[in-house]
């Protein structure tokens, strides 16, 4: 609602695109008068699937009329949509003579929890226990949902291709040469006669290159609904850069985040060209590595936060209203400016949750800053701003214009990342934990406009901000799914997110997982606590190599002389080899020896001053020694492949942004 109708939540300045992030929040809390509580959910959910049957009927009537679709698909088309969402709900009345033992009657509860929910009932305040309850019964409810079995004779045998799950509505080479391909011809000949054609978008919508793809009814919505819905039923229009017509979205390839180009309009691409403009861009490409990054984020024990199991007085109203406040700001004003100050580009930011995409140089420090913004850390807020300072001037001498100047002929500047490289982007609060200043202004007569964001960090500050002696502070858990731009994006964002599980589940949350997964079909995985020492150690090697202290071939070389301690390859194999007595103590030792042995050999093409000036600034023995003293100190063996790891997952990531060379003006030799 704010995006909608206050165009001063992000500033005049800024685009409106922000509204096209999905951040609607998959639990909705509310207390109702017991007499309309049913009605008024209901209307709830009629809303719901209103809005969605708009936007379903602008999609069918734009494909319609396109002549893609026609009435013998109609009813497959809006079938499926009626099941999607799904929704549930519960509401938990209190009623008359009831006790906080019968309404937490059966409910499982942390130690302590129940006490405090009884003292607030005691007190007369019944929301902890009316919430804990309602909370407990939804989850039933979820998991033992109504659903509507699908009939098998409504459609063909074909899947989504997307998807594999929901049958295709149309698609196939005969739908192609029937349907889709007269749009491509017409395009193309418009292009030739440099004719305007209102119908510009179908030949990027449904490209060549996908005549076998088969499409389901959510798919055809999710690659139409901006044209047939935002622009021609809302009028809305985005703000950044103006495509023909004035009225599109657009969003950059994996090709164009992954090379740092992520304002490129691939609109410009002419039919049948975009593929050799891809191979162009990239067989002529020096500085920068073709692999693109999804990042996944989730709050850590978000159940126990939002049931009060960390608050004094347990789940009261007041703390849930003000951690979701906290949320709130974190994905609303955080996440896309620290995202888009980092050359990414935001898909979903709802509470604690993330989805984005991002050049693989930058992604690890985009965790970083997103994980300390959480938390309500400043710390971050210094090297976000150098980041955006070496991208900024990438991008201007790459033919790049700065906001709120429009150039149509030029991509356009993030407007948080020319904030960040200003230095006005965040700031910190004087003696307030958990709590950030924002201020996106884009002229220095525009700034000092901004407030202050309490985050989730500091939802257990006192009136002071202080936290008291003790005091949990949410964290939050990331996976990092690195891939070339070729590989299917469904796959890279199923990695992510199963590297996010990784990061809770195996590295005991607080953490950072990272799986990479090279062209040639290998994958490696590695991850580590957020404070452990093992992200602090990657960008220091990165950072080496970049400035041409350490040479490409230190991560790769130190793999080669650890990997012989492993008595293993791969896990269940037969060792290879026998551990001798003295092996585990002397682990430690081994590993800095090698490490340093190789730190000597290994060197960039750096003078010696620069480089004695480097090691005396980051102290890499120092760093290595911090790294391992936060590692399990059981398991020999997993000791060694979390430093094998973070050492392939160094030579992986091409460190094209801390390199002199990502500085270097287009055209200069």
């Amino acid at each position: 609602y704010d995006f909608q109708c206050d165009r001063d939540v992000l500033g005049k300045k800024h685009s409106n695109d922000a509204i096209l992030t999905p951040n609607f929040t998959n639990i909705l809390v509310a207390e109702l008068p017991a007499e309309k509580a049913v009605k008024a959910v209901e209307a709830l959910v009629k809303a719901i699937e209103d809005e969605r049957g708009e936007i379903a009927e602008a999609v069918w009537e734009k494909l319609r009329d396109a002549g893609l679709v026609s009435d013998a698909e109609k009813d497959r088309f809006f079938t499926q949509l009626r099941r999607f969402p799904t929704i549930t709900w519960q509401l938990t009345p209190l009623p008359k003579g009831a006790t906080a033992e019968t309404l937490l009657a059966g409910v499982p509860l942390a130690a302590g929890l129940a006490d405090k929910i009884k003292t607030a009932a005691v007190g007369g305040d019944w929301f902890p226990a009316q919430i804990t309850r309602n909370s407990w019964e939804l989850d039933a409810v979820r998991t033992l949902r109504e659903f509507h079995g699908w009939d098998s004779g409504v459609g063909g045998h074909e899947k989504d291709s997307q998807t594999g799950r929901e049958e295709a509505v149309v698609g196939g080479e005969d739908w192609w040469k029937s349907r889709a391909e007269h749009l491509h011809i017409r395009a193309k000949a418009a292009a030739d006669g440099g004719r305007p054609l209102n119908d510009f978008l179908w030949p990027i919508l449904f490209r060549e290159r996908q005549k076998h793809d088969r499409f389901g009814a959510l798919q055809l919505i999710k690659r139409v609904w901006h044209w047939a819905y935002l622009t021609e039923k809302k009028g809305l229009e985005a703000t950044h850069r103006r495509e023909p017509g004035g009225k599109q979205f657009p969003f950059p390839s994996t090709l164009h985040l992954a090379i740092h180009d992520p304002a490129k309009n691939v609109l410009e691409d002419q039919p049948g060209q975009l593929e050799s403009k891809r191979e162009e861009e990239v067989s002529g490409k020096e500085v920068h590595g073709a692999y693109f990054a999804v990042l996944a984020l989730d709050g850590d024990q978000m159940g126990a936060w939002l049931g009060g199991e960390h608050n004094r007085d347990g789940p009261t109203k007041q703390f849930r209203g003000d951690l979701s406040h906290c949320l709130s700001n974190f994905a609303l004003h955080c996440v896309r400016p620290i995202v888009e100050a980092c050359d990414g580009r935001l898909i979903y930011a709802g509470g604690e949750d993330v989805l984005a995409l991002l050049p693989a140089d930058t992604a690890v420090d985009c965790a970083r800053f997103l994980r300390a913004a959480y938390r309500g850390d400043p710390a971050f807020i210094q090297p976000l701003n150098g980041l955006a300072t070496r991208l900024h001037r990438h991008h201007l001498d790459h033919g790049y214009k700065e906001p709120p100047d429009i150039d149509a002929k030029k991509a356009m500047l993030s407007a948080f990342l020319v904030a960040a490289q200003r230095g006005s982007l965040f700031g910190a609060v004087d003696g307030r934990h958990g709590t950030l200043w924002f201020d996106p202004s884009l002229t220095p007569a525009d700034s000092g406009h901004g407030r202050e964001l309490p985050l989730p960090g500091g939802i257990l500050a006192d009136a002071h901000g202080q936290h008291p002696a003790g005091a949990a502070i949410p964290d939050v858990s990331a996976g990092l799914a690195i891939a070339h731009f070729k590989e299917p994006l469904q796959d890279v964002v199923q990695a992510a997110l199963a590297a996010e599980r990784r990061a809770k589940n195996d590295l005991g949350r607080s953490a950072l997982a990272v799986t990479l997964v090279k062209h040639s079909g290998e994958t490696v995985k590695w991850g580590a606590k957020w404070d452990s020492g093992g992200l602090g150690l990657l960008d220091l090697i990165q950072r080496g190599r970049g400035e041409n202290v350490l040479s490409g071939r230190f991560p790769h070389r130190l793999v080669e002389v650890l990997s012989p301690y492993l008595l293993t390859r791969d896990a269940g194999e037969p060792a290879r080899l026998e551990e001798v007595a003295g092996f585990a103590e002397n682990l430690d030792a081994i590993i800095a020896r090698e490490f340093a042995l190789v730190l000597e050999r290994q060197k960039g093409p750096a003078d010696a001053a620069a480089r004695s000036e480097f090691l005396r600034a980051h102290q890499p023995a120092e760093m290595l020694a911090d790294f391992l003293a936060g590692l399990p100190r059981d398991g020999v063996q997993d000791r060694l492949r979390a430093v094998i790891g973070l050492c392939q997952v160094a030579a992986f990531i091409e460190p094209a942004v801390h390199s002199t060379a990502f500085l270097q003006p287009k055209g200069d030799a």
